[in-house]
């Protein structure tokens, strides 16, 4: 229908005419290219308001050049409010803007204009006190904030101002201030730092570079925050609390999702006061950084820990692996990064003793599953409930090591990763494909042993997959008529954007 709009004007004119705002901006919300998106833009000048009108995202860089900046700013106003029911608005900068004018003036655009707004990311530079009033005002439904967070600041900024507010992200910010002392209302009295009664509903909270090397105090966000059920702490080596970390402690209480990303100088100490204070954490994840000591903790204390993910500097040792078996009777989900000094025992000893319900095992760059012969079988006969495997970037698994974890959960499993199994042939690939008959997805890139006639023969007979990351010249001419009658999205290995 669109195509035949746009290639007639008395084809445009009738749905024009037949077609109210709402009807056409539901029509146009259907058109998921990018690229056709555009071309229904310039069908007419109505087609192009009802787009914008119907637009709930909208995602804005502003240039680094001071002049190109003033311009953007400039143009704000009119430029929001054409997309002023939007519910979800990004504004960066690769550096943030030396005026704090700018600031004022943006802010001042997003209020009066996006008054639907419940997502603002806002990293063009930090927000003063009077801008934070003015968009609580302006935008009375905003329930996530992603904003900088000047390191050099020493008092709170107003963020009770928010009643809606649940999600809160703080990205530190280590330049001098941008504003003006005039202007500058970070500063009051000393005495405002906290008040029992500005309470914040917050649920979720990140911190991301936050360092130690600055003056920063966060402990009024943790005195003011005691229903945090979601905890991101990246590239940070502190949380802001002085003295004991009391009030952080206070703020974990409920806690059901720890994540800390290349946080090695605090981790160890985040994780034992976790294991300590929050006695319903569900979820946690450590990438790069910690000692295993907090996370031996978290297992004995933690009793309804369901999701383990690990990616440590130092190796998991055969009693690590050990205390993740004995402790992990309700993990559903296991996530092991570079295992490399575990032996094919020590991984057949924790699939043994965990969780027989496993449903999500990762093994990416695991040396015992292809170095010693049989890991894989051994472990699927203890964990035959399996329905998403990911053994990514095990570059020497061969096929009987894939195929015997396989025949034990064949029929359940649904999502398969295989990317960078280079070993991996034919073989496999067809006893996947008659075998896996629950299969959703599959990611075969990078795997140079399988040919394009065992490609071709999966997507003609594997009935249930939906979604195959593949590279695009692996695909005959008859695989890719498969793929659009079976409705089978394929993923482009570079961009990750579907090519069909």
């Amino acid at each position: 229908m669109l195509v035949a709009a746009m290639e007639g004007r008395d084809n445009r004119d009738i749905l024009n005419s037949v077609l109210c705002d709402e009807l056409l901006a539901e029509i146009l919300c259907k058109v998921q290219d990018p690229v056709d998106s555009e071309s229904v833009s310039l069908a007419c000048k109505r087609w192009q308001r009802v787009q914008r009108m119907a637009k709930s995202k909208l995602g804005l860089l502003i240039p680094s050049d001071i002049t190109c900046a003033a311009i953007f700013a400039a143009s704000a106003p009119s430029l929001l409010e054409q997309h002023r029911y939007i519910t979800s608005l990004s504004i960066k900068s690769k550096c943030p803007m030396p005026s704090g004018k700018f600031v004022l003036r943006v802010v001042s655009a997003i209020a009066s204009s996006c008054r639907c707004l419940t997502q603002i990311h806002f990293t063009a530079g930090p927000l003063s006190n009077s801008s934070l009033e003015e968009l609580a005002r302006g935008c009375p439904y905003l329930k996530s904030l992603d904003l900088l967070y000047p390191l050099s600041v020493k008092f709170p900024p107003r963020l009770h101002k928010f009643a809606e507010l649940r999600e809160l992200t703080f990205r530190g910010h280590n330049e001098d201030s941008i504003y003006s002392s005039e202007s500058e209302d970070y500063a009051e009295n000393s005495k405002d730092i906290h008040n029992p009664s500005e309470v914040l509903k917050l649920v979720k909270v990140s911190l991301v570079n936050m360092r130690s090397c600055t003056s920063f105090n966060l402990r009024w966000l943790w005195i003011s925050s005691s229903q945090i059920q979601k905890l991101k702490l990246s590239n940070c080596d502190t949380v802001g609390d002085t003295g004991d970390m009391s009030s952080f402690a206070y703020a974990i209480s409920h806690l059901k999702e720890l994540k800390l990303l290349r946080c090695r100088g605090i981790a160890g100490q985040v994780m034992m006061l976790a294991a300590k204070h929050s006695p319903k954490l569900k979820v946690l994840t450590v990438h790069d950084g910690a000692d295993t000591e907090g996370m031996h903790m978290i297992l004995q204390n933690c009793r309804k820990l369901e999701v383990l993910d690990l990616r440590l500097p130092l190796d998991l040792s055969r009693d690590d692996l050990m205390m993740i078996g004995q402790h992990g009777k309700c993990l559903h989900t296991l996530r092991l990064h570079s295992c490399w000094m575990a032996t094919g025992a020590d991984m057949q000893m924790l699939a043994h003793n965990i969780n027989s319900n496993l449903s999500e095992l990762v093994l990416i760059r695991c040396r015992a599953i292809f170095q010693d012969s049989g890991t894989l079988s051994c472990m699927g006969q203890n964990l035959s409930n399996l329905k998403c495997l990911d053994l990514s970037e095990n570059e020497y698994l061969a096929d009987k090591e894939l195929a015997g974890i396989l025949a034990a959960n064949a029929h359940g499993m649904r999502h398969l990763n295989l990317w960078k199994c280079c070993r991996l042939t034919d073989k496999v690939l067809d006893f996947i494909t008659w075998q896996c008959v629950s299969l959703k997805s599959l990611d075969i890139r990078s795997c140079d042993g399988m040919s394009m006639t065992a490609v071709s023969n999966l997507v003609k007979n594997c009935h249930s997959i939906s979604m195959l990351a593949i590279e695009p010249n692996k695909l005959s001419s008859e695989a890719r008529r498969f793929t659009f009658s079976k409705h089978i999205a394929i993923i482009d290995p570079k961009s990750s954007r579907f090519i069909t």
